[in-house]
């Protein structure tokens, strides 16, 4: 209801500029301006007419809660039927009442004569009972889109690109590693292998037996079997694989 409400403010306040500043076209079909005040105020109304069943609607069910929520048996006895027919009458009613004083009240500023004024709400009355039924339908269809509009979840690459990798690493590869027995890097510490300082590749991942390590540190020991992820450019991984004498 109060969505309806926005969206009925935000018809009436859209007309509402239109009237104080008519385009030229519209200007040009009565120089006077008399009728178009008018006009808009209706094809306001009628735009929110929508939105004005629909809260109705909901102000029944509403009605209906209250009561029957409110009004126990135990403390009406007999009444009960009869009182909670009062109130879920009453709340639409006076919503409704309340809702179409707000409209007035919105409007007052660009608002026609009382007579036009009845005039176009006979005429909007009209439309209202003839085509009930389908402003019913166009609320329920953009009711539905909405919110399958809100449930659709954003798409990954529409909505956060991926990352531009910089330019150093859009040269960089991968390559493993696998140490035997009896190889040099066996039993020492990364550290103490120097392989960044000397080739400019870095171990980046260890894959062994027991279990991986992402990122291993400087004191992680290499074991014979281990399978070392190394980073780096073609010629810096070739060089790392003579240092590590595999």
């Amino acid at each position: 209801m109060a969505l309806n409400t926005a969206l009925i403010t935000a018809v009436f306040i859209a007309a509402a500029y239109v009237s104080e500043r008519p385009p030229e076209w519209l200007r040009d079909l009565n120089p006077g301006g008399d009728w178009v005040k008018p006009l808009l105020w209706l094809a306001a109304v009628i735009v929110s007419l929508p939105m004005f069943i629909a809260t109705a609607r909901k102000l029944q069910a509403v009605g209906l809660l209250i009561a029957e929520v409110k009004v126990k048996p135990s403390a009406a006895g007999e009444h009960t039927t009869a009182i909670r027919n009062i109130i879920a009458q009453f709340i639409p009613l006076a919503g409704t009442a309340i809702l179409g004083l707000y409209i007035l009240i919105l409007s007052s500023t660009w608002l026609p004569t009382l007579r036009v004024t009845l005039l176009l709400l006979v005429i909007a009355g009209t439309i209202s009972w003839l085509l009930r039924r389908s402003f019913i339908k166009v609320y329920a269809k953009a009711q539905f889109a909405l919110e399958e509009t809100f449930a659709q979840q954003p798409l990954p690459n529409a909505v956060h690109p991926p990352p531009t990798l910089p330019s150093m690493l859009k040269e960089a590869h991968l390559e493993i590693a696998t140490i035997a027995s009896g190889s040099l890097a066996e039993g020492r510490f990364i550290r103490e292998l120097q392989l960044r300082t000397h080739t400019g590749a870095s171990i980046v991942g260890i894959e062994r037996s027991t279990g991986s390590i992402i990122n291993p540190g400087p004191d992680e020991e290499i074991q014979s079997g281990d399978k070392l992820l190394l980073l780096g450019s073609p010629t810096q991984l070739q060089a790392a694989l003579q240092h590590l004498a595999i």
